[in-house]
């Protein structure tokens, strides 16, 4: 119990010093993704954001591996709305639920091409807007070496929780994240 409330801190933290690290902005999805796929042991992942104009869910990054050894024609970072809204592949079924999907079979509904997947988890990320949860984004993680336990499931929740409100501050207000990392550097300075 307490090993796991200690690496649950010690992962919020990690993702929280990216959020203000002035250094990271442009790399700060892969960042993100790398502690993610770290401390959930998982070999593949993306991180995605709904497009608030258009529905589409924007992928700014996915582990290099799945973008070098994909086979999929027209590969793109961007899943229009109308690809998403009808799939019933797990990663939808998220999106469009508000959800956690676990699938920890080789199952996986995947077009031609694709990798194989043989575990996978999708984790919505939320924010709270006028007093409801909305799902602006997921993570989508696969092929751990064994299978996502509820264990796993709760961790991944919880950081799912602190990263929804962060990537959701950068969609929509990256100048803030400039101010926040001026403020930052200057107390640091000040030592």
């Amino acid at each position: 119990m307490i090993k796991t409330l200690i690496k649950e801190i010690e992962a919020r933290n990690k993702l929280l010093r990216t959020l203000l690290d002035p250094d990271i902005n442009g790399d700060f999805y892969n960042s993100i993704l790398n502690t993610i796929l770290e401390v959930s042991h998982s070999k593949f992942g993306f991180i995605g954001y709904i497009d608030d104009t258009t529905g589409d869910l924007i992928c700014p990054t996915m582990t290099h591996e799945i973008w070098n050894e994909c086979q999929i024609p027209n590969k793109d970072i961007r899943f229009a709305y109308e690809t998403w809204e009808n799939s019933d592949a797990a990663w939808a079924q998220c999106l469009k639920t508000g959800q956690i999907i676990v699938k920890n079979n080789a199952d996986h509904k995947v077009p031609e091409g694709h990798l194989s997947l043989e575990r996978s988890v999708s984790i919505p990320l939320k924010i709270s807007t006028e007093g409801r949860l909305i799902t602006i984004g997921m993570i989508g993680l696969a092929n751990k070496e064994t299978d996502y336990t509820s264990d796993d499931v709760q961790f991944l929740e919880k950081l799912a929780d602190t990263l929804g409100p962060m990537v959701d501050l950068k969609r929509q207000h990256p100048e803030l994240i400039s101010e926040i990392n001026g403020v930052t550097d200057m107390e640091y300075s000040r030592g």
